[in-house]
């Protein structure tokens, strides 16, 4: 029998426990419902009243334009970096506002717009990208497209005003070079009446060119002194020598002469060979041979000598008539050397007169070609910025509602399921303190429920018991009978 109510017992027991496992798994879920549902709804609600963030932008070319068959133009950062400050500029920001307020925008100050407009460089390049950033998608296009036309604008007032002013510089510069011309051509004009100058020439000069051909005179007559010594000096060594110099007069003579002594010779030499100088001596056709000879040797020696004598005298003579005609013309260019000096001086000062009057003519003609080329030019056609891009229209740049809508999404579940978690781990700590009852161990959530479980427990049994014992007795008389 005790063992019949020990199995009561343990099943008893165990009917309990199904109906808590339930009850510990509803409010889990419970939990995770609640606590995703609250962050979808908080997370979207967010996401619903964030205020989007729009740009609209253009793009400026801060560079002139270039010829088809040149190369390209280097990045120029110096340039690029003063055009932003200029966009950036109080004055500009201010025509901007003026511009877009005439275009339907409403009021607005340099401090509002400033922080909703952007000039970035293109790293490596002339471009500046403009951009304007703000929550009113209408309003962006209209700022950009106002910024960049009162860009242009201002930039072409300064432009027209820059040439307005370096016109009128040019003008009264030229004025005044040609004020400068007209003086130095008066005193040109005095200067050359003054000292009688015809001529810029030197050449037409009266005094210069009889001091020019002097001078010449002069040279010509140096060289042939030079040229009279150097003979004198030949004749000289040609009689120390015993050469034979002749005048030219008597070259064809002293050559015949020459020949017929050289033919009795040639004569006697044969002779000589064949007979003796008794036996010539003695024939009258043959002794006639050798006196020839001596004769011609003689008249050839009278020849050299009086012509040697002719030929020094006339070197002589030619080198003292050199040596007085160059001492007359040095004493001559001697005694007009200063005057020489003083013609030099007057056409030294009258070429830098000259040379002052047509650096001045050059510089006024210059002048002249700058203003007309300030005059037909268009300084459009020079202008230093291109608009590649217009104002785009504005487009959406924050928040992107997909990826935040999959964030909110990813959140809100790690949410939950962490709260899930925490009240799993509290709930099973507090279950750690449970009890055992007829073999089974209890994880109540609290003692009130611990006293429950216990009470109703033993209630069960002892019913049991009795019901037992009353089956019992109500068989031991139908045995007994029996």
């Amino acid at each position: 029998m005790e063992k019949y109510a020990t199995s009561h017992e343990g099943v008893s027991a165990a009917a309990f426990l199904p109906r808590e496992r339930h009850d510990r798994r509803s409010p889990r879920i419970k939990v995770f419902v609640i606590v995703l549902l609250f962050c979808l709804v908080a997370g979207f609600s967010v996401l619903l009243f964030l205020n989007p963030v729009y740009r609209s932008s253009a793009n400026l070319l801060i560079s002139a334009p270039v010829a088809i068959d040149q190369g390209g133009v280097e990045a120029d950062v110096q340039q690029v970096a003063i055009q932003r400050e200029v966009l950036l500029s109080d004055k500009l920001l201010e025509r901007t506002i003026r511009r877009a307020q005439s275009a339907g925008l409403s009021e607005m100050s340099v401090s509002d717009v400033r922080p909703l407009l952007k000039a970035l460089p293109v790293e490596g390049t002339n471009l500046m990208d403009l951009s304007a950033e703000g929550s009113d998608e209408e309003a962006l296009p209209v700022l950009v497209h106002s910024w960049v036309q009162e860009y242009l604008a201002m930039r072409a007032d300064d432009v027209r005003r820059n040439v307005q002013q370096t016109k009128s510089s040019v003008e009264q510069e030229l004025e005044q070079i040609s004020t400068q011309v007209t003086a130095a051509r008066e005193a040109l004009d005095a200067f050359r009446e003054e000292h009688n100058i015809v001529s810029a020439e030197r050449e037409e000069n009266e005094a210069l060119s009889r001091l020019r051909g002097l001078n010449t005179s002069l040279n010509a007559a140096m060289e042939a002194e030079v040229t009279a010594r150097s003979q004198l000096e030949e004749v000289q060594a040609a009689r120390e020598q015993g050469r034979l110099l002749v005048a030219p007069s008597q070259q064809e003579y002293v050559n015949d002469l020459q020949n017929r002594l050289n033919a009795q010779r040639a004569r006697l030499a044969v002779l000589e060979q064949r007979y003796t100088r008794d036996y010539i001596n003695l024939k009258p056709e043959l002794r006639q041979i050798p006196e020839d000879v001596e004769a011609l040797e003689k008249e050839l020696r009278n020849i050299q000598a009086s012509a040697t004598r002719r030929a020094l005298n006339e070197a002589e003579q030619e080198y003292e008539r050199a040596q007085r005609v160059a001492k007359n013309l040095r004493e001559e260019f001697a005694a007009r050397k200063a005057e020489a000096r003083e013609i030099t001086a007057v056409f030294t000062e009258h070429e830098a007169l000259v040379t002052d009057l047509e650096e001045l003519e050059q510089l006024s003609r210059d002048t002249l070609t700058r203003l007309a080329q300030l005059e037909a030019r268009q300084f459009d056609r020079q202008a230093q910025v291109t608009v590649i891009a217009e104002a785009s229209s504005a487009f959406r740049i924050w928040p992107d509602y997909g990826r935040l809508s999959l964030y909110i999404v990813a959140g809100s579940l790690a949410a939950a399921i962490f709260c899930v978690w925490l009240m799993s781990w509290l709930l099973g700590r507090r279950e750690q303190g449970g009890i055992t009852l007829s073999g089974v161990h209890i994880h109540p959530g609290s003692p009130g429920e611990a006293l429950s479980y216990e009470r109703a427990i033993r209630e069960s049994l002892e019913h049991r018991s009795e019901s037992s014992l009353e089956d019992q007795s109500r068989g031991r008389p139908d045995s007994s009978s029996g």
